[in-house]
């Protein structure tokens, strides 16, 4: 029996009742994607049978997916060790995968999984310094015609119970049990600005808190939606209404015990790290008044600075 199909098959024996496996990955554009796959392929697939992508799952940025002058195909791999329930979704559980490009000139050289990957092993190899990463995860509710819902308890600021003695209460409750089903533990939860909730995710190691923040995300707009509203984490989501960020807080342990004081260099490719990092109008929005904007600098715990 393949290792692949060995874990699988362990996770189905300790999860009787999950039917379908989400096979997932993001695209360059940042988008998640999914494939949704019974039990009875989802084996095959752990054996070594070839799911096909086309370039349209991969392109970035979505608006040039018809202009591109080659065709491309993309092999699904999925990564069996990262299997989870979907508490949000009964029956079903989920893996992120890894995307491998047919005919490159190097294997997984184009999959973000894996470049995440190797940098991870060569920090630890190299430095011997292991990354914990720990995600905030801030979203507005807006209703069927896309404007900020205002029920009679409404959110009114930062840390405040008011907006969360009702139905939305309830609904946060319900979507940090469907996190703790899906092994992914809540550092805590509150109102955030006026009409904005939060949900702080416990710090992991890297790969792990990005898998956690994907799912975490989904069972947030699967929860809401199901309500009729919608739960949306996009930058700028109304003109006059409060901007969402996706916060990461990250530390960097050395194993061997050594400083980590260099880390700082990470200031000399700030301008890099805001292309990728800010790479839309909706962030430059974000960043042209308060909260890591207006002031340039660095510090400790002083979040009107960058970094």
């Amino acid at each position: 029996m393949s290792p692949d199909k060995e874990k699988l098959e362990k996770f189905l024996q300790a999860n009787k009742s999950v039917k379908y496996i989400r096979l997932q990955w993001i695209d360059y554009s940042g988008v998640p994607r999914a494939r949704f796959v019974p039990i009875a392929r989802s084996l095959r697939i752990a054996s070594g049978e070839t799911i096909c992508l086309a370039q349209n799952s991969m392109l970035i940025p979505i608006s040039t997916v018809s202009l591109s002058d080659c065709h491309e195909t993309w092999f699904l791999r999925p990564d069996w060790s990262s299997l989870r329930l979907c508490g949000f979704k009964a029956n079903h559980a989920t893996a992120m995968s890894f995307v491998d490009q047919k005919d490159a000139e190097t294997r997984f050289n184009k999959c973000p999984r894996m470049l995440l990957v190797q940098a991870l092993e060569r920090l630890g190899t190299q430095w011997g310094a292991k990354v914990l990463i720990g995600f905030e995860i801030e979203f507005v509710l807006l209703d069927e015609s896309d404007n900020v819902t205002e029920p009679l308890d409404r959110l009114n600021g930062d840390s405040t119970t008011a907006g969360l003695r009702g139905e939305t209460l309830n609904l946060m409750e319900e979507i940090v049990d469907a996190l703790e089903q899906s092994s992914i533990n809540i550092h805590h939860f509150h109102a955030e600005v006026l009409d904005q909730l939060e949900i702080a995710l416990t710090p992991e190691p890297a790969l792990e808190a990005v898998d956690s923040l994907i799912l975490a995300q989904e069972a947030i707009r699967t929860i809401w939606v199901r309500r009729n509203l919608r739960a949306t984490m996009t930058p700028k989501p109304t003109l006059s209404g409060p901007s969402n960020g996706l916060h990461l807080h990250l530390s960097l342990n050395n194993l061997e015990g050594g400083s980590t004081d260099n880390f700082i260099g990470i200031l000399n490719h700030i301008s890099s790290l805001c292309a990728f990092g800010m790479a839309n109008y909706d962030s430059y929005v974000r960043s042209t008044s308060d909260a890591a904007g207006a002031w340039v600098g660095f510090g400790t715990d002083n979040r009107d600075l960058p970094v």
